[in-house]
């Protein structure tokens, strides 16, 4: 055979060996991926998608349940052997806002075991004492209008909350239908408590009784004092009257008569700056036998009054009366 013949036949061995040598490394590494694939991240998925959760859960929150993991491992009630990948967040999340309390919910799955959780709460502006066949209990109520017992709020917060009257509660779902009027309810509570908050503190009832037919608000204080405010009206100048009038009733008469009623409700007189504010003054005879009120029409600098007499019985307090709960009212 000629040197080329040999050659030729060399470099068609070395091809050949070069090939196969290629197939062997092509064959190994798919092997290789192939057992990565099936074998490693398939073990590890198994062995994330297994954990329990357990006590793993996180709770994040604007208001009173943060931190609260206690509060939130009752609402969710996982199965003991739950994990991240078996549960279902849409239907937890439905749990969570069944709760008045809750405004807003978001749950995050964070791999092996801890579910996190955020929450957005509503504030209660106002309470309410009802009575059920199953006995007697106090809710909250927000600006929205939900009512809801409350958790992890400090006893003296809810106690500085005025009672609701001229109101029902009833059942929608698993809670209530949120009651109508309460943003209105609302800004006159949180601005009384921010420009007169002295005044504010003893306030004990709030009556919606007539605010969707007539459009007040009647205030029962702890003196048993009864305030109408009116919504034509913005309630910063409603409430900057009473602050002053409460003064000057109580510089001019020297504490020998006190403020029965106010009616703030009819705003200012058109294309003037003067209002009308009916009040009536009770004071004690000299003798101590019988009241007198004196009824008296406040104008700008001006006023008009009558007084007629009264015994010494007081008139009860009106309960509201509905078909699912009674709503009472100290």
């Amino acid at each position: 055979m000629s040197k080329q013949g040999k050659r030729r036949r060399m470099g068609r061995g070395f091809r050949i060996g070069v090939t196969v040598v290629s197939l062997i490394v092509v064959v190994w590494i798919g092997w290789k991926v192939y057992t990565l694939l099936n074998n490693g991240p398939r073990s590890s998925v198994a062995s994330t998608s297994s954990a329990p959760i357990g006590n793993h859960l996180k709770l994040s929150s604007d208001g009173v349940l943060d931190n609260d993991v206690k509060w939130l491992a009752q609402v969710l009630k996982l199965p003991r052997d739950a994990t991240l990948m078996s549960i279902d967040l849409k239907q937890l999340q439905d749990r969570l806002l069944m709760q008045g309390q809750v405004s807003g919910a978001t749950l995050v799955r964070i791999f092996p075991a801890t579910l996190s959780v955020n929450l957005s709460e509503r504030t209660p502006v106002a309470r309410i004492l009802a009575e059920s066949a199953e006995g007697k209990y106090t809710f909250l109520i927000s600006r929205d209008g939900v009512a809801y017992p409350g958790v992890d709020y400090d006893p003296g917060l809810i106690n500085s909350l005025p009672y609701l009257d001229g109101v029902s509660l009833v059942r929608q779902g698993s809670g209530f239908a949120p009651i109508a009027g309460m943003a209105t309810v609302s800004d006159l509570l949180i601005q009384s408590k921010l420009w007169v908050n002295s005044l504010y503190q003893t306030w004990l009832v709030v009556s919606l009784d007539k605010l969707q037919s007539d459009g007040i608000i009647k205030v029962k204080t702890k003196d048993g004092i009864f305030i109408t405010f009116g919504t034509q009206e913005g309630f910063f100048r409603q409430l900057a009257r009473l602050d002053t009038l409460m003064d000057t009733v109580k510089a001019g008469t020297a504490g020998r008569a006190t403020l029965k009623d106010v009616n703030l409700s009819l705003g200012q007189r058109p294309n003037s700056l003067q209002a009308d504010v009916p009040v009536s003054l009770v004071a004690v005879d000299p003798m101590g036998q019988e009241k007198v009120t004196s009824k008296t029409t406040v104008t700008g600098n001006s006023s008009k009054s009558s007084s007629t007499l009264e015994g010494k019985s007081k008139q009860s307090s009106t309960l509201t009366t509905k078909p699912t709960f009674n709503i009472h009212v100290p």
